[in-house]
């Protein structure tokens, strides 16, 4: 970060600078797993897994300069590492009620690796974090009917986060960087489904619906000032609560090998936010928006030529936002109407 000059904004001369840094992030993880799967009986088969891991993870950086807005003052460079290791289980279920449907259940476990933080002015105790860790149940039912003609899936979850890991700003806000704090229950379920009502004609849809929200009030003495941390029953940001996708493709042939094709596909995502406390001064609201794709070409097994509109009607939906105290909002949007040609070729 360096100085200019503020009549014409130009870089002066010799150059100042308010706080240059760098940051060295390295992490070494190895694991080893496996799983046994045995038929109880015909219909039944379960399934177990078990893996082990261990990493280690060093972030190292160095202060250049002076910056009086975030009190970052020259300092040599210096390496904070972090290490762990563990098991994660799986356990599986499926059972085939026929030939074509099939009911399965699932519990699994997961986890990110901590790590180190490495910013101006942030507290001792806040330098690491810990590795965070989820249950995930999911139970469901996969069929298919009229030859394959038709799939129709369905499918409820639920996951258990602890120890969440959690990106918050720095007490001045101008940095953010990874804490510990409390834990979360996401719950949802989706629909899928996929048709072939006659020759050449393809319609799949899906649906899904997203509950995800802290189950424990977020503490942390280092942020609190910041209004950053959430309270049980807040939601989790940056999750769309609902998401839907339509789809419809029909092909026909035209001469010799190649077939024409049409496709339109249609998208959908629901209300997410930025923050978890709706009372931070950063808080945004983003998605409720759709789009609708076109593809028309022709094409055989090994080549195809394709005309393509993507955002068919030219709307704009608010992605994410990058909000920061005292700077206008940083906006991430849709991609506006875009057109193209496409040429594909397998070898």
């Amino acid at each position: 970060m360096f100085a200019g000059i503020p009549a014409t904004g130009t870089a002066q001369e010799p150059t100042r600078d308010l706080g240059s840094r760098y940051i060295v992030d390295t992490v070494k993880q190895t694991a080893e797993f496996g799983e046994v799967s045995y038929r109880l009986f015909k219909p039944l088969t379960i399934t177990v897994g078990l893996r082990h891991y261990h990493y280690n993870k060093v972030v190292g950086g160095e202060y250049l300069g002076y910056n009086y807005f975030n009190g970052q003052t020259p300092r040599p460079f210096v390496a904070i590492g972090a290490t762990a290791d563990g098991f994660v289980k799986k356990f599986n279920l499926d059972y085939k009620i026929t030939r074509d449907i099939m009911f399965y259940f699932t519990a699994s476990q997961g986890f990110r690796p901590g790590g180190a933080n490495n910013i101006p002015g942030l507290p001792i105790q806040n330098t690491t974090y810990q590795p965070d860790s989820l249950w995930n149940y999911e139970a469901g039912v996969k069929t298919q009917f009229f030859n394959h003609r038709l799939t129709f899936n369905i499918d409820g979850y639920r996951i258990d986060w602890s120890n969440l890991q959690t990106s918050v700003r720095s007490a001045l806000g101008n940095f953010s960087y990874i804490s510990n704090i409390g834990s979360a229950r996401i719950e949802g379920f989706e629909i899928e489904a996929s048709a072939q009502p006659i020759h050449g004609l393809l319609l799949n849809g899906s649906f899904s619906v997203i509950n995800p929200f802290l189950t424990a009030d977020q503490f942390n003495e280092a942020i609190a000032e910041t209004n950053s941390s959430g309270r049980k029953g807040d939601i989790l940001p940056l999750i769309p609560r609902l998401t839907a996708n339509a789809g419809a493709e029909y092909d026909w042939p035209v001469f010799n090998d190649f077939d024409g094709m049409i496709r339109v596909d249609y998208s959908y995502t629901g209300k997410m936010t930025t923050q978890v406390n709706p009372t931070n001064a950063n808080y945004r609201v983003a998605g409720k928006y759709s789009q609708v794709n076109l593809r028309l070409g022709v094409q055989r097994d090994d080549v195809g030529l394709y005309f393509y509109v993507n955002n068919v009607f030219d709307k704009i939906g608010i992605t994410s936002y990058s909000a920061t105290t005292g700077v206008p909002d940083y906006v991430s949007s849709t991609r506006p109407r875009t057109m193209g040609v496409n040429l594909r070729k397998s070898f």
